[in-house]
């Protein structure tokens, strides 16, 4: 500000130069937030307020945590009771490798490709594991040459991991193919015993498959829904005044909420607009609860300031509870109340009462262009 009034004394800026102002001194504060995060992790420099953001936010999905649990527990009962029922001691293998498939897909965000990852990375790692068995290991007699065997298995995983449709499929024959192998020590080449041992690796693998994919498979459909209620329940909270404060936090858990919303947009069918269309609307509804929490956060500030108290509780009550036609009437009046004041006002004062005109601006725009999606979802009905 300084620069720019030495620049052109005569200027002062509107509502809108306000908006723009804002954005960019948020920018440059995230910019050097950035560049002392590096300087700490390349040369060891103090962090200082870069610190505060570390505290990021992640979106949860509670009804897919109880969708999870469900599976472990009916997939783990299933598998236990073919295990009573088949009455081998080989079959507590298939019992624990159930529950260890089960329990890693929880962690998946598609756990149906998990679920057809278990069953075919499981099947290729008992067939190269037979060949490996049978064929390989009895020509092995040192450490070094065992090494160089499972260096190609290791470099098949790790690129069947770095390619998204077949990822779930590395990962499982990965991790187990050791497993299934089965070395130790004083080597069993007993057909009997390997059969016997894979078999119900194979099982727990099938188990894996019925749960996860036919079952309870996870729809996009129904997890973009919970997204958009999240979504909403946080929206509303901003319009009442009792959401979450603006901060890292907030920013990281809507960019994790919308990374996670347009991945499942993607498997959605892509040729239909209205899907596209809905994502952006729901963007455009986390825009809205972000600005709102941001201009709460400037008028916070402004209230601890003498020539700014008033005008911001004014500002204030109206952000929580005017309806959004008198929002849209009365925002710009109060944005120019608080560049009146930038005015005359010192250094701090005058960044602060530009930073809350440009911030109520942006609430004013972002209401006006989310105005029919507010109508649409019956997002705050009381202040229609």
């Amino acid at each position: 500000m300084d620069a720019m009034q030495a620049e052109a004394p005569d200027y002062h800026p509107d509502a809108h130069d306000a908006h723009f102002l804002e954005r960019s001194a948020v920018m440059l504060s995230n910019r050097l937030h950035i560049a002392t995060g590096i300087d700490t992790l390349q040369h060891a420099t103090p962090a200082g307020n870069a610190l505060k953001l570390a505290q990021l936010g992640q979106h949860a999905d509670h009804v897919a945590a109880f969708i999870n649990a469900l599976r472990v527990l009916l997939g783990f009962s299933i598998t236990a009771g073919l295990c009573i029922a088949s009455d081998q001691p080989a079959s507590m293998a298939a019992l624990s490798q159930a529950a260890l498939i089960l329990t890693l897909a929880s962690t998946a965000l598609d756990t149906s490709q998990f679920g057809m990852g278990a069953i075919l990375g499981l099947s290729l790692a008992v067939a190269v594991a037979i060949v490996m068995n049978y064929f390989v290991l009895p020509h092995i007699a040192a450490f070094g040459a065992l090494a160089l065997v499972f260096l190609p298995h290791t470099i098949f995983a790790c690129v069947m991991l770095m390619n998204a449709r077949t990822s779930a499929i590395g990962f499982n024959y990965g991790a187990f193919f050791p497993i299934i192998l089965g070395l130790s020590n004083h080597q069993d080449y007993d057909p009997l015993a390997f059969i016997s041992r894979n078999i119900f690796y194979l099982i727990s693998g099938v188990v894996a498959f019925v749960i996860l994919v036919l079952l309870f498979p996870p729809t996009p459909k129904s997890r973009r829904f919970r997204i958009a209620a999240s979504i909403g329940q946080d929206l509303e909270a901003q319009l009442h005044g009792n959401g979450k404060p603006a901060g890292a936090r907030l920013l990281s858990l809507k960019y994790d909420r919308l990374a996670q919303l347009l991945t499942w947009t993607k498997r959605m069918d892509a040729h239909r607009r209205v899907n596209r269309h809905v994502f952006n609307r729901l963007v455009m509804l986390e825009d809205l609860a972000t600005t709102l929490a941001r201009v709460r956060h400037y008028l916070d500030e402004a209230a601890a300031s003498p020539c700014l108290r008033l005008l911001a509780t004014e500002a204030h009550g109206l952000i929580n509870t005017a309806s959004f036609p008198t929002l849209g009437h009365a925002l710009p009046q109060i944005s120019n109340r608080f560049l009146d004041i930038a005015r005359t006002a010192r250094d701090h004062e005058r960044n602060l009462a530009v930073l809350c005109a440009g911030s109520l601006e942006a609430v004013r725009s972002t209401l006006e262009d989310n105005r029919s999606t507010l109508r649409h979802f019956g997002l705050g009905r009381r202040r229609w």
